[in-house]
Protein backbone atom coordinates (compact mmCIF):
# COMPACT_ATOMS: atom_id res chain seq x y z
CA UNK A 1 0.00 0.00 0.00
CA UNK A 2 1.44 3.40 -0.90
CA UNK A 3 1.66 6.34 1.52
CA UNK A 4 -1.31 8.24 0.10
CA UNK A 5 -3.56 5.16 0.33
CA UNK A 6 -2.44 4.57 3.92
CA UNK A 7 -3.06 8.18 4.90
CA UNK A 8 -6.45 8.24 3.18
CA UNK A 9 -7.58 5.01 4.82
CA UNK A 10 -6.45 6.32 8.19
CA UNK A 11 -8.44 9.50 7.61
CA UNK A 12 -11.56 7.46 6.87
CA UNK A 13 -11.19 5.47 10.09
CA UNK A 14 -10.60 8.60 12.13
CA UNK A 15 -13.56 10.34 10.51
CA UNK A 16 -15.83 7.44 11.45
CA UNK A 17 -14.91 7.93 15.10
CA UNK A 18 -15.51 11.67 14.93
CA UNK A 19 -18.89 11.13 13.31
CA UNK A 20 -19.93 8.88 16.17
CA UNK A 21 -20.28 11.85 18.46
CA UNK A 22 -16.90 12.91 19.76
CA UNK A 23 -17.15 11.05 23.05
CA UNK A 24 -13.93 10.56 24.95
CA UNK A 25 -14.15 6.85 25.73
CA UNK A 26 -13.51 4.45 22.88
CA UNK A 27 -16.62 2.41 23.75
CA UNK A 28 -18.88 5.47 23.57
CA UNK A 29 -17.22 6.77 20.40
CA UNK A 30 -17.60 3.56 18.41
CA UNK A 31 -19.99 3.93 15.47
CA UNK A 32 -22.86 1.50 15.17
CA UNK A 33 -22.00 -1.62 13.14
CA UNK A 34 -23.18 -1.31 9.56
CA UNK A 35 -23.09 2.48 9.52
CA UNK A 36 -22.08 3.86 6.11
CA UNK A 37 -19.47 6.65 6.25
CA UNK A 38 -18.91 8.67 3.07
CA UNK A 39 -15.68 10.73 2.96
CA UNK A 40 -15.04 13.10 0.07
CA UNK A 41 -11.80 15.05 -0.34
CA UNK A 42 -11.55 17.95 -2.81
CA UNK A 43 -8.51 19.59 -4.37
CA UNK A 44 -9.84 22.88 -5.70
CA UNK A 45 -8.88 24.83 -8.80
CA UNK A 46 -6.55 27.62 -7.68
CA UNK A 47 -8.29 30.22 -9.86
CA UNK A 48 -11.75 30.03 -8.22
CA UNK A 49 -13.40 33.36 -7.59
CA UNK A 50 -14.61 34.35 -4.14
CA UNK A 51 -18.19 33.84 -5.33
CA UNK A 52 -17.46 30.34 -6.66
CA UNK A 53 -15.75 29.33 -3.42
CA UNK A 54 -18.72 30.67 -1.40
CA UNK A 55 -21.16 28.73 -3.62
CA UNK A 56 -19.10 25.57 -3.10
CA UNK A 57 -19.00 26.02 0.68
CA UNK A 58 -22.77 26.68 0.86
CA UNK A 59 -23.34 23.56 -1.21
CA UNK A 60 -21.26 21.41 1.14
CA UNK A 61 -23.28 22.68 4.11
CA UNK A 62 -26.53 21.96 2.25
CA UNK A 63 -25.50 18.33 1.71
CA UNK A 64 -25.35 17.77 5.47
CA UNK A 65 -29.07 18.61 5.67
CA UNK A 66 -30.25 15.81 3.35
CA UNK A 67 -32.71 13.70 5.34
CA UNK A 68 -30.78 10.41 5.33
CA UNK A 69 -27.59 12.04 6.66
CA UNK A 70 -27.30 11.16 10.37
CA UNK A 71 -24.14 13.15 11.09
CA UNK A 72 -21.58 15.06 9.13
CA UNK A 73 -19.00 17.74 8.96
CA UNK A 74 -17.24 19.96 6.46
CA UNK A 75 -13.68 21.07 6.98
CA UNK A 76 -10.44 22.23 5.48
CA UNK A 77 -7.02 20.66 5.77
CA UNK A 78 -4.91 21.93 8.67
CA UNK A 79 -1.17 22.17 8.10
CA UNK A 80 0.40 18.81 8.89
CA UNK A 81 3.25 18.61 11.33
CA UNK A 82 3.93 14.92 10.69
CA UNK A 83 5.15 13.58 7.36
CA UNK A 84 2.63 10.74 7.35
CA UNK A 85 -0.35 13.16 7.25
CA UNK A 86 -1.67 14.14 3.82
CA UNK A 87 -2.64 17.80 4.07
CA UNK A 88 -2.79 18.40 0.34
CA UNK A 89 -6.59 18.57 0.04
CA UNK A 90 -8.60 21.79 0.32
CA UNK A 91 -11.97 20.57 1.64
CA UNK A 92 -13.31 17.42 3.26
CA UNK A 93 -16.94 16.33 3.49
CA UNK A 94 -17.65 13.43 5.85
CA UNK A 95 -21.18 12.11 6.17
CA UNK A 96 -22.62 9.17 8.11
CA UNK A 97 -25.73 7.22 7.18
CA UNK A 98 -27.56 4.44 9.01
CA UNK A 99 -26.64 2.05 6.20
CA UNK A 100 -25.81 1.84 2.49
CA UNK A 101 -29.49 2.30 1.60
CA UNK A 102 -29.40 5.75 3.22
CA UNK A 103 -26.30 6.59 1.21
CA UNK A 104 -28.02 5.52 -2.00
CA UNK A 105 -30.94 7.87 -1.25
CA UNK A 106 -28.42 10.68 -0.71
CA UNK A 107 -26.68 9.95 -4.02
CA UNK A 108 -29.87 10.57 -6.05
CA UNK A 109 -31.28 13.35 -3.85
CA UNK A 110 -32.08 16.54 -5.84
CA UNK A 111 -29.88 18.68 -3.54
CA UNK A 112 -26.90 16.38 -4.18
CA UNK A 113 -27.51 16.51 -7.91
CA UNK A 114 -27.79 20.32 -7.78
CA UNK A 115 -24.49 20.54 -5.90
CA UNK A 116 -22.79 18.41 -8.56
CA UNK A 117 -24.20 20.49 -11.40
CA UNK A 118 -23.32 23.81 -9.74
CA UNK A 119 -19.75 22.91 -8.75
CA UNK A 120 -18.46 20.16 -11.05
CA UNK A 121 -15.78 22.39 -12.57
CA UNK A 122 -14.57 23.83 -9.28
CA UNK A 123 -12.14 21.09 -8.31
CA UNK A 124 -9.14 19.65 -10.07
CA UNK A 125 -9.21 16.36 -8.17
CA UNK A 126 -11.64 14.52 -5.92
CA UNK A 127 -11.21 11.33 -3.91
CA UNK A 128 -14.05 9.42 -2.27
CA UNK A 129 -13.59 6.79 0.43
CA UNK A 130 -16.62 4.91 1.71
CA UNK A 131 -16.58 2.71 4.78
CA UNK A 132 -19.03 0.29 6.39
CA UNK A 133 -18.36 0.29 10.12
CA UNK A 134 -17.81 -3.00 11.94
Amino acid sequence: MNRRDFVSRSAVAGSALLIAGGATSSAAAAPKPGQFVHCVYFWMRPDLSTEERALFERGLQMLKAIDTVRAGFVGTSPPAERGIVDDSYDYALVLAFDDSAGHEVYQVHPDHEQFRQDTVGFWQDIKIYDTITT
